[in-house]
């Protein structure tokens, strides 16, 4: 049977997962925008 620490270590988890994900596609987005803004830019 799991105990609710544990429980408590899953939900941990699975949030900090979902905001790295939600991180990674504001980056994403960004990216492009700043892209097709700037086509041949060489900022990065």
């Amino acid at each position: 049977m799991t105990s609710i620490n544990d429980l408590e270590k899953e939900i941990f988890l699975i949030k900090n997962r979902n905001k790295k994900v939600e991180i990674d596609k504001a980056w994403e987005t960004s990216f492009r925008w700043v892209s097709s803004i700037y086509p041949y830019s060489t900022l990065f």
